[in-house]
């Protein structure tokens, strides 16, 4: 029997005994105040760090499913959109933005989740404003920056890399591809062994659908230029990695006077060709797509879907031995209406997806599990203090986190809650 085989069938289970486990402590609030941004990741063992912005000043705290919640944070310093990520062995990066009126930087800082200490320096400066910063990391802890830069109305995509074995920062980022007119989201992609592509769709003269730039490891450096992926003009590009190198894409693609259609492509890495175009769903109206995958090419998609009449509904897919499920499945419940949807994974976890609901006593955040089937519905938080917004959903073999911020302007609240 083949090992890969077995490996995908233990995961599988144990993912399966996860769900009778994991129970939902009540949430706490951990700050309040004009709260926004939040990024939390979780190592293996279920340690993390979670990093907030506050009336333009960053504020961290260390965070453990299995410890209860923690409400002590520190400041951090002047900045904003930040990003965590975590290795499965608890090595990590912090990044964030810091502006003024005509420029950016950003700051970096490796840090363990035993002893976080923050020492940023920083990685980028120059002119126009930091759009869509994001970072991955693999098991040794070398992590990959991608962000997009604006001036006067031109857009580019920029890229930075931290090697662990050096504990450094390349001496200067690296452009991929060159300025478009338009406005450019790039999606990294990058698994453990630290295999990793950069896909943001592109419309100009000579190609219409999304590019790609890919970064080989060994010699630790970028494709020359960006190459063409799916000559297909898109909208909300997704994209995931597997443990092998071969990526999984999704968009919606809303061709004029026809229904708009989701649409995916398989990226096979053994001859670098792009898979025929599958289309998933179709309808008057698909948007707020949700991708998130594993290193065994288990995939996850959710989407919203609005009818000509009645109200949207939140539809998912799963994509396994390298095959979409033919029939979506319904991950709303049909007596409440969400506003907002988030899905959540990690090896060795059991993936899952938080929603926010409408009712008639304010929004209350939900949580389902999603094996091979969705779980039930169960209740985490009601905000009858005001609106919820800005979901995050962490997930890691010891326990989950999800997070939230709950009310608006000063009076808002940074809301954590853990599974376990």
């Amino acid at each position: 029997m083949p090992l890969n085989f077995i490996k995908q069938v233990l995961d599988r289970l144990a993912r399966g005994a996860k769900v009778e486990t994991l129970t939902w402590c009540l949430p706490q609030i951990v700050d309040r105040g004009k709260v926004s941004g939040a990024s939390l990741a979780l190592d293996h063992n279920g340690r993390g760090l979670m990093l907030w912005e506050n009336q333009g000043e960053l504020r961290l705290m260390s965070v453990r499913p299995s410890d209860g919640v923690a409400i002590a944070n520190f400041p951090v310093g002047p900045g904003g959109a930040p990003v965590v990520v975590i290795s499965d062995k608890g090595l990590g990066i912090t990044l964030w933005i810091e502006t003024d009126e005509s420029s950016s930087r950003i700051l970096g800082s490796p840090f363990t989740v035993t002893s976080p200490n923050l020492l940023p320096v920083t990685i980028y400066r120059g002119e126009g404003q930091v759009q869509h910063l994001q970072a991955a990391i693999d098991r040794r802890g070398s992590a990959l920056v991608v962000w997009c830069v604006e001036r006067s109305g031109t857009w580019e995509v920029m890229a930075q890399s931290y090697d662990a074995r050096k504990a450094a920062w390349d001496e200067t980022p690296v452009r991929l591809g060159g300025s478009q007119e338009h406005a450019l989201i790039p999606r990294l992609a990058m698994n453990w062994r630290g295999r990793a592509m950069v896909a943001w769709e592109v419309q100009d003269a000579s190609f219409e659908g999304f590019v790609v730039s890919h970064y080989w490891t060994s010699e630790r450096i970028w494709s020359d230029s960006p190459v063409p992926g799916v000559a297909q003009l898109g909208h909300e590009l997704e994209i995931t990695m597997d443990g092998h190198g071969d990526a999984l894409a999704v968009w919606v693609a809303r061709p004029h006077g026809q229904p708009v259609r989701l649409e995916s492509s398989r990226y096979r890495t053994a001859d670098s060709v792009w898979e025929e175009t599958q289309v998933l769903a179709t309808g008057p109206n698909l948007d707020h797509l949700r991708l998130r995958g594993t290193e065994d090419g288990h995939a996850w998609i959710l989407w919203r879907k609005q009818e000509s009449s009645g109200p949207p509904r939140i539809m998912g897919k799963q994509y396994q031995n390298r095959v979409w499920q033919e029939q979506p499945e319904r991950v709303d419940s049909e007596k409440a209406q969400v506003r907002e949807c988030i899905l959540g994974c990690a090896e060795g976890a059991q993936p899952g997806v938080l929603l926010v609901q409408q009712g008639a006593q304010g929004d209350a955040v939900v949580f389902r599990t999603w094996a091979e089937q969705l779980g039930p519905v169960v209740p985490i938080g009601l905000g009858t203090h005001g609106p919820i917004s800005e979901l995050r959903l962490v997930l890691s073999p010891k326990g989950a986190v999800a997070l939230w911020r709950q009310g608006e302007g000063k009076g808002a609240g940074l809301v954590v809650a853990k599974g376990l």
